[in-house]
């Protein structure tokens, strides 16, 4: 019998996934080497499914190689908006833990809070972009 209430949500709070990027930009933003780049931040941002993986594939162009956890994910209750100081908690926890239900990455990540399950979770490698 399938559960009458969805994972994700747990007395009457629904959990939605919070994300950051952190990149360190080649050039300054007004750069010609970046105006593809900025040309297609409106554009991958509202139509982020159909346009994020190409521009991903572009990414080198634009952004240095970064060692360390540069993107981290975690939930956070619908409506809540994360500044950018609890954004840069996350990575810097991710980078000196690894994934936690703190801060945890798409190929490892850990089901919502209050959530029956806590254990780390693994995505297929088919979902993950291999960009």
């Amino acid at each position: 019998m399938p559960d009458p209430e969805p994972v994700w949500q747990h007395r009457n709070v629904d959990y939605v996934l919070a994300q950051v990027n952190i990149g360190r930009l080649l050039a300054p933003l007004d750069a010609p080497q970046l105006a593809d780049f900025v040309a297609a931040l409106d554009p991958v941002n509202a139509v982020a499914d159909a346009a994020h993986i190409p521009v991903l594939r572009r990414r080198r162009e634009w952004f240095d190689r970064m060692k360390e956890a540069y993107t981290a994910l975690w939930w956070i209750p619908r409506g809540h908006i994360p500044a950018v100081r609890e954004a840069e908690d996350r990575v810097r926890h991710l980078r000196a833990h690894g994934p936690t239900p703190h801060a945890f990455t798409l190929r490892e990540h850990f089901p919502p809070p209050d959530s029956a399950k806590v254990e780390l979770l693994r995505s297929p490698e088919e979902w993950t972009c291999l960009v």
